[in-house]
């Protein structure tokens, strides 16, 4: 991780500075500053929040006498990137820690953005929520850097009680320079073909943890086919209806990992998945592997088929005690 180096300012004093900042760029930037829009139309959101950040959280602590690198809550990478329009998805992470984020990027003045981070580290859940705005430019500014402030709070306990649920600190992330090739520096590099299909997956993930069959139908064609963990084979409207009916009830998702493969005019991801949830009576909580093949209709990625499969050593802890045999759907 990285040292923070700065001067003795306490997290109030700096949350405090970064807030009114916030507010007289704003009126200075609307008033002062370049215009937003251009002859292509105003400029989307998510262009003010994606690519890679440096992230760095502050303990929410007045006291002046309070080391600075005491106030450090935690540090690493937060990568965004944009889903469907005004939904994002990402990873935030460092040494010994990563999270998948899924959200949402509003427009206004400030730009604001909201996300959930999920990750499985050390055996344990954690989840928390953020809540962030773009900190406008100055107008006659000199070596500025795009910059994030915003909250953050802990839905879920972890670490043995030792990390309570409804903590709350401050952030603030700064944009990482551009490489050469216009990509930001990132310790694994990825296509834009396999970007896009991995955040199609996490933006599946948010869409099945709502148990909405409207939202999941828009990741599905026409002619999709579902093949559980027990083997049965669906088709888009049957799988659909699992969700509609209330018969499948999915608590959350927690992707771990994606792997991509574009061919020609279509593609596959494989995609690594802690889930929570309930078939009828029955606890489906455990690891799964999705296989998903995707073809390109109408200029974007839709999901054809899926084959899901229990992966054998589910982690004890995910549902309270070991793996249990599936059968039927899930």
């Amino acid at each position: 991780m990285s040292k923070l180096v700065f001067r003795r300012l306490s997290c109030g004093a700096w949350l405090l500075s970064s807030l009114l900042l916030l507010s007289a760029t704003a009126d200075i930037a609307r008033s002062q500053g370049p215009d937003r829009s251009s002859a292509k139309g105003e400029r989307s959101a998510s262009s003010d929040v994606t690519e890679r950040w440096t992230y760095r959280s502050f303990r929410s602590d007045p006291d002046l006498n309070t080391e600075p690198n005491d106030l450090l809550f935690g540090s690493g990478t937060l990568e965004l990137t944009q889903l469907l329009p005004g939904g994002l998805s990402g990873t935030l992470g460092g040494e010994g820690w990563s999270l998948a984020l899924t959200g949402e990027v509003k427009d206004g003045a400030p730009v604001s953005i909201s996300f959930r981070g999920k990750g499985i580290i050390a055996g344990e859940e954690w989840v928390y929520d953020y809540v962030g705005y773009v900190v406008p430019a100055w107008p006659n500014g000199i070596d500025q850097r795009p910059a994030i402030v915003g909250t953050i709070i802990r839905v879920v306990p972890h670490s043995a009680g030792q990390a309570p649920s409804g903590y709350v600190a401050q952030w603030v992330a700064v944009k990482q320079d551009a490489s050469p090739e216009g990509h930001t520096i990132a310790p694994v590099e990825r296509s834009g073909a396999d970007r896009e299909l991995s955040d199609l997956e996490i933006a599946w993930v948010k869409a099945v943890e709502s148990n909405d069959p409207d939202r999941i139908s828009i990741f599905l064609s026409q002619m999709f086919l579902f093949v559980g963990a027990g083997g049965v084979l669906q088709n888009r409207k049957e799988h659909l209806n699992d969700f509609g009916s209330g018969q499948l009830d999915v608590e959350s998702v927690i992707v771990s990992d994606v792997t991509a493969r574009i061919y020609e005019g279509y593609a596959v991801t494989n995609t690594l998945a802690a889930v929570k949830g309930k078939f009828g009576n029955r606890d489906i909580s455990g690891s799964y592997r999705f296989m998903d093949t995707w073809q390109k209709e109408g200029g974007r990625w839709i999901a054809v088929a899926r084959q899901q499969t229990r992966v054998a050593n589910t982690p004890v802890g995910l549902n309270g005690g070991p793996a249990t045999a599936t059968r039927g759907h899930w």
